[in-house]
C-alpha cells in the first residue's frame, strides 16, 4: 500500500506528466470479488522500484463482467474525487 502522494511522486520521478491521482481501494475491489495481490516492480533505468505495485485479479469474471465491475470502481475513484495533488 502506499500513499496517493507518494503514488504521484514515483510516478513523476521518471519524467512522466500527472495532473491527478485517483484512487480505490483494496477492500472496494474485494467488494466486487476480485483479489489483489503484492507484484512489487524492480527498478530499471527507465521504470522507478515501485514496492507497492499490485495486480488485481479479474480472471473469476467473465470479460462482460470484469468491463461491468471496472466502470464501477472507475466511478467509485471519479465520486471520491482527486486525492493528490
Amino acid at each position: 500500500m502506499t500513499t496517493a502522494a507518494a503514488s504521484h511522486a514515483l510516478y513523476v520521478s521518471s519524467g512522466k506528466k500527472s495532473d491527478a491521482v485517483f484512487g480505490v481501494s483494496v477492500g472496494e475491489f474485494g467488494e466486487h470479488d476480485v483479489s489483489v495481490v503484492p507484484d512489487p516492480v524492480e527498478g530499471t533505468e527507465e521504470h522507478p522500484k515501485n514496492d507497492a505495485h499490485a495486480l488485481a485479479d479479474y480472471r473469476d469474471h467473465s470479460l462482460s463482467k470484469q468491463k461491468v465491475i471496472g466502470k464501477r470502481l472507475k466511478r467509485k475513484a471519479m465520486d471520491r474525487g482527486k486525492l493528490h495533488p
